[in-house]
């Protein structure tokens, strides 16, 4: 099952509003209410919802974890540095690749969490999110994540 048609990428974009918009909440919102900010404005899917489900508490409860595996990979104070909505971009992304590589190419994770970033940061963010996304690949699956991709 390919989770990478126009309607993931929608699901993508409302995932980092709701999950930064969670992250930066004094009240934190019950996964409940995330993900229905999440699913308002798409139309309803049993893959989009439980792909959604999977991030959300995937970001959430495993964000400790994900985050010392972002720090590995990019420089900690640097990191520690960013903003909320960066770090979700990369959560999100590194949540992919980490969790459900399985039913997200790494290739389509890393181009969607790079597509984020040039939409809501820039460009120079981009190449951070590329390069640490692919270097989390490469550690996952224990060789280069483009090679793995087109040999597939």
């Amino acid at each position: 099952m390919s989770l990478s048609n126009k309607y993931f990428r929608k699901l993508r974009k409302n995932l980092l509003t709701a999950l930064y918009a969670y992250e930066v909440a004094e009240v934190k919102p019950s996964r409940k209410e995330v993900l229905a900010q999440v699913m308002a404005d798409l139309k309803p899917s049993s893959k989009l919802k439980r792909h959604a489900k999977r991030i959300i508490a995937t970001v959430i409860d495993k964000r400790d974890i994900i985050d010392n595996i972002l720090r590995n990979h990019i420089k900690s104070t640097l990191f520690d540095r960013m903003g909320d909505l960066e770090k979700t971009i990369l959560r999100i992304g590194a949540a992919e690749i980490l969790f459900y590589r399985h039913l997200v190419p790494i290739a389509v994770a890393v181009n969607e969490a790079v597509n984020l970033a040039k939409l809501y940061v820039d460009d120079k963010f981009a190449s951070l999110v590329n390069a640490t996304l692919k270097g989390i690949a490469e550690e996952v699956t224990g060789s280069h994540a483009s090679q793995k991709e087109n040999k597939s």
